[in-house]
Formats: structure tokens, sequence, C-alpha cells
């Protein structure tokens, strides 16, 4: 197979060469010629030299004004989570006190979140539930999680589902098999974490 694009290559390209340049450009379409113009670079297109084009602004030094731009630069860091409030409008729920008599701990993320995700593979089919950044007994954690989606699942009558689980100890990471995504962030939560 290799063989025959290599022939096929070293062919079409003696062929290409036989011709001229204005044949070429008859058997190719002009459409296709032009996306090739428009996709080679920057420099193909034309420079603007019409000013009465580009949009017009002021200059001005004035701090009032100065505040309004501001507000439109990206943060530098992540911004400190609201304090003494319960729910925002979002959803997301700030971390209670930590409970000393759990083995296991999960810190959140730099962003303040559950470090919770699925990953999507075999084309959307196999869906897995990643929980990163276990500290401690992560046994525990897995059992505990497990007992409580299974608890959470119905159960078929003519075949029982089983939650597959994977344990990664020296990252910290389970995988549940499945999508368990906000079932896992609620338990997360109502442990206090």
């Amino acid at each position: 197979m290799a063989s025959l694009r290599i022939l096929t290559r070293s062919k079409l390209s003696s062929i290409l060469h036989a011709f001229n340049k204005t044949e070429i450009q008859r058997i190719v379409s002009p459409s296709t010629l032009e996306i090739q113009k428009r996709w080679s670079n920057f420099k193909s297109c034309g420079l603007y030299k019409d000013p009465s084009k580009f949009t017009k602004f002021d200059i001005t030094s004035d701090p009032n004004e100065w505040k309004y731009v501001e507000r439109l630069f990206p943060y530098k860091t992540v911004p400190a989570p609201p304090k003494n409030v319960e729910t925002t409008p979002s959803g997301w729920v700030p971390p209670k006190e930590p409970n000393t008599n759990l083995p296991y701990f999960v810190p959140r993320t730099k962003n303040h979140m559950h470090p919770v995700y699925m990953i999507l593979s075999k084309r959307g089919m196999r869906r897995l539930t990643y929980i990163r950044k276990i500290q401690g007994d992560i046994w525990q954690f897995e059992s505990e999680l497990k007992s409580h989606i299974e608890y959470l699942q119905p159960a078929q009558k003519k075949r029982v589902k089983l939650v597959s689980s994977r344990i990664n100890e020296p990252a910290g990471v389970v995988i549940f098999q499945g999508d368990f995504v906000s079932i896992v962030n609620r338990w997360l939560q109502s442990k206090g974490f």
C-alpha cells in the first residue's frame, strides 16, 4: 500500500510538472485557488490604505474613564470566594469546616471547585468519572463513595449493574466507569469538602 502511494505521488508530480501553470489553473477550479490564497498567510490579503475604515478612538488620561477599561482586563489571580454565603447563584457551595474524623481529605482546585471530572472516550460511548487530589485512606474513600453510588442507582430486575472502579493510589485518583459527576459533587459537599 505504501509503495502504491509513493508511486502515485511520484507519477502525479511528474504529470503536474509536464503541464505549465496556465494549464494547471484550467484544471483546478477557481474556488480552490481562492481557498489556497486565503489560507496561505496574512501577506496574501491586501493592506488597508483607507483610514476611514478603521475604528475611531480617543486617547485620554482621565482616571475616571480608566476604571471602565480596567474592568475588562482578566484577573491576574483567582479571586477569593465570597464569605458568609451558603450558595451562590451559579450553584457553587463553599467548603465547610473540615471534618477531622474522616481518614481522607479531598482539597478543592485552585478555582475553588471539586476535583471531579468526566472523560469521554470511544467517540462518547465510554464515560469515566475521575476524582483527583485524594489524600489519606483512598481505599476507604472509594468504598464509601461506591456504596453511595450503588445505593442511588435504581436496581434493574433482569441484570444487576455493579459500579466498577479503579484506584491509582500514588496519584490519588479514583476512576468510576459511568457518569457520576453530579452524584460525587453532592456527596463531597455533604462531607464538607
